[in-house]
Parts: C-alpha cells; sequence; structure tokens
C-alpha cells in the first residue's frame, strides 16, 4: 500500500486546504488515541468522506447527506459496532473508531475487487491479462480513493463480483450483487444494463 504511506506522509507535511466544505463536528476532547488516529488516517476524511462518516454516525440529519447512499456508511457503522469498538475497548472518540472502521471496509472490499477483477478478466481473457489488470486497478493515481472514507471500493467489489457471477451464468446471484451496488452509489443501478445485454445475448 505505497499510496497509503504518502497518504499519511502527506497528511502530515501538507497544511490543509480550507476551502469551507461540509465538515463533520469532531468530538470537543481528544486523547492521545484520538490524535494518533487522526495522524494516522485523517487524511482519508476529506471531502465527501465527511458525509459518509457523518452518516455513519448520525444518520441522515441533513439535506445534503441525502445524496449519499445508505450501504457504504452502514458497514462502516456495522464494523464499528461489532469489530473495532469492542478491540478499541474505549480508548477512542466514536469518531476515531468509525474513522478506523471506514478505513478497514475500505481495505478489505479493495482485496475482495481486486480477486473479483482478476478472476473475471483471467475467465474471459488470460491470466497475464488478469494479471496486468490487477496491477493498473491497484496502482493507479486513483487508488487513494479506495483507501479514503469513500464508496469506491465497495461499488468496484460488488460490481466485480456481480459481472463475475454473470459470466459465470448465476444471473440470480449476479442482480443480488448489481442490486447492492445500488444501494452504494446511484449510478449502481445502471448494471441493470449488463442483466439486460446478457439475457439479450
Amino acid at each position: 500500500m505505497p499510496f497509503q504511506e504518502a497518504g499519511v506522509a502527506f497528511n502530515w507535511a501538507v497544511p490543509d486546504h480550507n476551502a469551507d466544505a461540509f465538515r463533520s463536528p469532531w468530538p470537543a476532547s481528544r486523547d492521545l488515541g484520538d490524535r494518533l488516529v487522526s495522524w494516522l488516517f485523517g487524511g482519508m476524511a476529506r471531502w465527501d468522506s465527511q458525509y459518509f462518516l457523518h452518516i455513519a454516525e448520525h444518520g441522515y440529519t441533513y439535506e445534503q447527506t441525502l445524496a449519499f447512499f445508505p450501504l457504504y456508511p452502514w458497514l462502516v457503522r456495522q464494523t464499528a459496532d461489532g469489530l473495532v469498538d469492542p478491540l478499541t475497548n474505549a480508548c477512542l472518540s466514536r469518531h476515531s473508531v468509525l474513522l478506523l472502521s471506514a478505513v478497514l471496509v475500505n481495505v478489505s472490499f479493495f482485496a475482495v475487487a481486486a480477486v473479483a477483477l482478476h478472476r473475471l478478466t483471467h475467465q474471459l481473457f488470460s491470466k497475464e491479462h488478469a494479471d496486468e489488470a490487477v496491477l493498473l486497478f491497484c496502482f493507479n493515481p486513483a487508488s487513494i480513493f479506495f483507501s479514503a472514507c469513500y464508496s469506491e471500493s465497495v461499488f468496484a467489489a460488488v460490481s466485480f463480483l456481480g459481472l463475475l457471477l454473470l459470466e459465470q451464468n448465476r444471473p440470480n446471484l449476479a442482480t443480488l450483487f448489481f442490486c447492492l451496488g445500488g444501494l452504494v452509489r446511484s449510478n449502481g443501478f445502471l448494471s441493470a444494463g449488463f442483466l439486460l445485454y446478457s439475457g439479450l445475448s
């Protein structure tokens, strides 16, 4: 994850640009654990990440949060409640727990997406093409969005899994994953085109 290390370094070295964008309220008192989480992963919580983390913590409290679909914030919240919060044993604020959970969700789904893309490409073309496709997917300038608190990793994973299942002639399961994509991002519903194309061919 060379981009993750670069993100930590730049988060520390480069001051934030004040764009007057939406910022979810941070806890008033921040202990050493919170400062460490902020130092390591604070750069992953910028721009739209603020909305996703806010929804995971507070729900849909502002009108502008309605533009962000619910599956990713729900996964972050469930990961926080079921895994990260019990492990940190109340030594972190809720915001830090959610930030750690978001990064964990994204790294996990990014790995799933890479495996699904490799299997799909290998099935359609060759192992060499699959290796190249995954390398390009993993190491590109936009890879930071797969680690940041954005919905890209989850969307890529469910989309690639849907395509793989469709290619394996399992349209019912593929439909389930495409529907999950529609719960992650608004453009996820366009995946219905894959089902239509598959049904017509």
